[in-house]
């Protein structure tokens, strides 16, 4: 037994040393705010009725991934749900229906059923922030670990003392008081300091899964029930039981989950910077009353106060004031950027400069920052498909090692030479309790969620935010061809007007020529660069700020054409209504407008020519300067070296298209596309079997992104993210998109690497605890398989930290 400690007390200087170094009581987040606590929104109550095919359930008592997935099992098994995912790092279930209305009592008992606790909604930060950081467990495990120390210590000794003096010294009735003290401490250190071992190894039996926690604690209840029988068999003198050998176990076993609590953690705090700003104040200022709002109460079209060194509640713009703001948490960008009147901010982002007055774009819950939450859940709770199998094991591998503790033993007794005894009957226990406790299960269900939290926390800070977790990784590992939109994406992000030309009716109007755009332009001028260009630069040509200059207008049947312009009705201070059309030569002639100029000269050099029309009359053309990015070319070279296609397809006129097709060799797929028509040519490149890519900016690309295998939208000062993409790029930098397939591979590949670790660990294990190479003189005990099975999950574990910071060394 004396290797046995050794391998606790190992154990036990890390577990120390964790301690030592966690300073999780001392540090203070975002120290230039103060923690107070704000009103939350209460969780609904279960005699809600749900109006949406989604609901978010908030978990407890999830200690591993064989608990998650025998949660995840029930609620997918449930009629009414369409599709469940669980995710044990946040201790949350995200399940969707096949209708609008869901069954909530259906769906809280079947979690309840399986033992674990449930409430029906989603978490306040301050709570998930404490479920990240396993505070509770943590505290529960440091407590267990110290005082099982210390009865194995005392257990130890009286077996030092026995073994000095010697049993034959002493007395029956005192050796049976002695082996009662044992008996009574280890039943004593079960019922108070692992009984939630025993608690959840044994909440399959009211419907789930066996987890690793009940191969622990059959392996242990083994060892004690056979501790009282060899009393009984034996008498108090030659009786050996196993007293030191149990507490030895789930010393081993408490002080291996406290590091692999700890190494989670770590891992974890990428998440937990994630949700650090949503601790902040959760009321926003009304610009048109003063009045102090809920950021939930905010709606699309509200104007907002944003004040100095605030948290920038959901995505709006700018339309009075300018400052600084901190982009870091979503582009990791250290340094704050520049925004003025026409900027689009980002929910979560900081403004650490002057006051500013926006107009909300999207509600909180619609908005990036979301968005951003959202995608990591989902990268801790992802799986692809092609690694279903695991479930499979999942479900049926404790139910195999339980079998294999039972067969193998009696496999043993069939084949012995020797006439059964009861020492060998001891071996058979002692390689039962054995077999038990080294197979490792949570290694298996940590393999993809570690690697795939990894990729997406180190994207996360290269400005790339991941969603769909191991599905979106495994796609971008296998593209072959990467379709890039034109403006925006490979023209740069900044668009500017130049100069602009008016027609001799609005020469001397220039004022209100430019309110009757930004009036209609305000619509799009968050969706498209165009638009954000072309307003960004009418407010400058105002006698007044926009908020002002917008209480004296009336908008309506303001109508988008994605790819070709916009028109809409506007009045300014109760004149006549005036019908606006914007956009290319070919919809305003579509348009009716009169007067048009002549076609231009295909003389293109970066120039985009809008053209204006009001009150069906021309109006006026707007130049905007569309240079290529330069780092566009290196970009698609890079991508030629790593065997992806690159191709380009655009909205623009066909010689623009060419013009950036001839100056970085990129072939067109098509010029003067339509939503539909880019949606139809992705299709006909999957259809010849491509694994697709698609990077655009704007709404238009909106269904082509949806469609393709990876759509990316690339973030920029011209646009919001669109919708539809799979990845987001904050950083504006299209070397991000070699960096995003180099950190998939690496990640496809540690996960291959993890799995063949887990199955050969397991394999291995099994064959030395069940006695197969045990003729080479290795023979494994209890506590040391214990300690293996810990190392291995821990090993995963710190696989993922390993992963993590070779994906941060990589370059772009």
């Amino acid at each position: 037994m004396a290797c046995c400690y050794i391998a606790a007390f190992c154990i036990g200087q890390l577990v120390n040393a964790c301690q030592f170094l966690d300073l999780d009581n001392s540090i203070r987040y975002n120290e230039d705010k103060s923690e107070l606590q704000y009103p939350e929104k209460p969780r609904a109550t279960d005699n809600q009725k749900v109006e949406s095919n989604s609901i978010i359930l908030s978990l407890s008592g999830m200690t591993c991934s064989a608990c998650s997935s025998s949660v995840e099992a029930s609620l997918n098994s449930l009629p009414d749900v369409d599709r469940a995912r669980v995710s044990l790092a946040l201790q949350q279930a995200t399940v969707i229906g096949k209708s609008p209305t869901l069954d909530r009592e259906a769906i809280k008992n079947a979690v309840l059923d399986l033992g674990y606790g449930v409430e029906i909604g989603p978490r306040s930060p301050k709570e998930i922030i404490d479920v990240l950081r396993s505070k509770e467990e943590i505290t529960r495990l440091k407590s267990s670990f110290s005082q099982l120390a210390r009865c194995a210590t005392v257990i130890q000794l009286v077996s030092l003392l026995l073994s000095k003096f010697g049993r034959e010294r002493l007395p029956s009735f005192i050796l049976f008081f002695i082996h009662l003290f044992c008996a009574s401490l280890v039943l004593f250190a079960q019922h108070q300091y692992i009984s939630w071992i025993h608690i959840d190894g044994w909440k399959w039996i009211r419907g789930g899964q066996p987890n690793m926690n009940t191969l622990i604690s059959s392996s242990v209840s083994l060892g004690t029930a056979f501790s009282f029988l060899d009393l009984l068999v034996r008498g108090p003198v030659k009786a050996t039981p196993y007293y030191s050998s149990v507490i030895g176990l789930a010393l081993v076993v408490v002080s291996g989950r406290y590091l692999e609590t700890m190494s989670r953690r770590s891992a974890a705090e990428h998440l937990v910077r994630v949700y650090q700003p949503l601790l902040e104040d959760q009321y926003v200022k009304m610009y048109s009353t003063g009045q102090f709002v809920p950021q939930s109460f905010l709606r699309p079209g509200d104007e907002i106060i944003i004040e100095s060194f605030s948290t920038i509640p959901c995505d709006c713009y700018i339309t009075l004031g300018s400052s600084s703001i901190n982009q870091a948490i979503v582009t990791g960008e250290s340094m704050p950027v520049k925004k003025s009147v026409g900027d689009f901010l980002l929910g979560g982002t900081r403004n650490m400069g002057e006051q500013l007055v926006c107009v909300v774009h999207k509600e909180q819950g619609s908005s990036f920052y979301a968005q951003l939450v959202q995608s990591a859940v989902e990268a801790s709770g992802a799986k692809s498909e092609d690694f279903q199998f695991l479930d499979l094991m999942m479900n049926y591998f404790v139910i195999i090692v339980m079998s294999l503790a039972v067969l193998v033993p009696l496999k043993d007794i069939y084949w012995s030479a020797n006439s059964l005894s009861y020492g060998f009957l001891r071996l058979a226990i002692m390689r039962c309790m054995t077999i038990l406790t080294c197979a490792c299960p949570c290694a298996l269900g940590l393999a993809i969620p570690s690697a795939v939290v990894a990729a997406a926390n180190v994207a996360s800070q290269k400005g790339i935010v991941l969603t769909k977790g191991f599905l979106t990784i495994q796609k971008l590992r296998d593209t072959q061809t990467v379709v890039f939109d034109k403006t925006g994406t490979l023209t740069k992000a900044t668009l500017d007007v130049s100069s602009f030309q008016t027609s001799k009716a609005w020469a001397h109007h220039t004022t209100d020529f430019w309110t009757y755009i930004c009036a209609v332009e305000e619509h799009t001028m968050s969706t498209h660069p165009l638009g954000r260009a072309i307003f960004s630069a009418g407010v400058t040509h105002l006698d007044t700020p926009w908020v002002e200059a917008k209480m004296d207008l009336s908008t309506e049947g303001v109508t988008v054409e994605p790819g070709m312009g916009i028109s809409g009705d506007v009045s300014i201070a109760s004149q006549p209504w005036q019908h606006v059309t914007i956009g290319s030569l070919r919809y305003l002639q579509s348009c009716g407008i009169l007067d048009l100029p002549k076609t231009p000269q295909k003389s293109d050099h970066g120039v985009i020519a809008v053209h204006i029309g009001i009150d069906y009359s021309y109006a006026g053309t707007l130049l905007i300067t569309d240079a290529v990015r330069e780092d566009a070319k290196a970009t698609i070279e890079q991508l030629a070296h790593m065997g992806c296609e690159a191709k380009l397809l655009t909205g623009d006129v066909s010689h623009s298209a060419q013009r950036v097709s001839r100056e970085l060799e990129i072939p067109v797929l098509a010029s003067e596309a339509k939503p539909q028509d880019k949606l139809d040519m992705i299709k006909r490149l999957q259809d010849h079997g491509s694994i697709v890519t698609m990077i655009g900016d704007g709404l238009n690309d909106a269904p082509s992104l949806s469609a393709a295998d990876v759509g990316i939208a690339l973030y920029h000062e011209a646009a919001t993210p669109t919708v539809g993409a799979s990845v987001v790029i904050l950083n504006s930098r299209l070397d991000s998109i070699p960096l995003l397939l180099k950190i998939s591979k690496h990640t496809v590949q540690q996960i291959r690497y993890n799995l063949a670790w887990v199955l050969g660990y397991n394999c291995l294990a099994l064959s030395m605890a069940a006695g197969f190479i045990s003729p080479f003189g290795i023979v494994l005990t209890p506590p040391l398989a214990a300690a293996l099975m810990s190392a291995s999950s821990i090993l995963i574990t710190l696989n993922g930290l390993w992963l993590r910071s070779r994906l941060a060394a990589l370059d772009t």
